[in-house]
């Protein structure tokens, strides 16, 4: 069961770390 939690907070952080760099290093994105 712990592994499971740690694979889950793994896989959301791969998504959502990048994602809230790239959009708040580089908001030329949006443009």
């Amino acid at each position: 069961m712990f592994e499971q939690v740690t694979v889950y907070l793994a896989i959301l952080a791969v998504i959502v770390v990048p994602g809230f760099l790239a959009a708040f290093l580089s908001p030329k994105w949006d443009d």
